[in-house]
């Protein structure tokens, strides 16, 4: 289940990332890219019993923000250079949100990691897409 703090960590990343996207011009791509990834979200849950089994303040909207943040930060952190061939040819036919906000991350690299603080993408990178969107709380071990 999605706890309020890891809703806050997502949007507060996700405000970040489009504050740079802003600042530094790329903010349509960025807005696109969301659009591509909140379909991608919703075909993904399809019309079938999503909310039986899973947690409904996981909503389209946050999981898309959550998937645009993560390609995007992955993408910054490779050390490509923008200019490499980092995308395979299925990539290239097959370019989803997640390989599209990657390549933003790729080419906005330097601006994502002055922009974003250490500490903030440290905790966004410890959140789990299974995790928050499952309906079934922890359990503690106990032996």
């Amino acid at each position: 289940m999605i706890s309020k703090e890891q809703i806050k960590i997502i949007n507060q990343v996700y405000n970040e990332l489009g504050y740079i996207a802003y600042v530094k011009s790329f903010n349509y791509d960025f807005n696109e890219v969301m659009k591509i990834n909140r379909k991608e979200e919703k075909a993904h849950r399809g019309f079938g019993d999503w909310e039986q089994f899973h947690d409904t303040n996981a909503t389209i909207n946050l999981m898309a923000k959550y998937f645009i943040c993560e390609n995007m930060i992955a993408g910054s952190l490779l050390g490509s250079d923008k200019h490499a061939m980092v995308f395979t040819a299925y990539d290239m036919i097959n370019a989803n949100g997640r390989n599209k906000a990657k390549a933003l991350g790729i080419n906005n690299a330097k601006a994502i990691q002055e922009g974003l603080k250490a500490t903030l993408v440290n905790e966004f990178r410890k959140l789990d897409y299974a995790k928050l969107v499952t309906n079934e709380q922890e359990q503690p071990i106990c032996i």
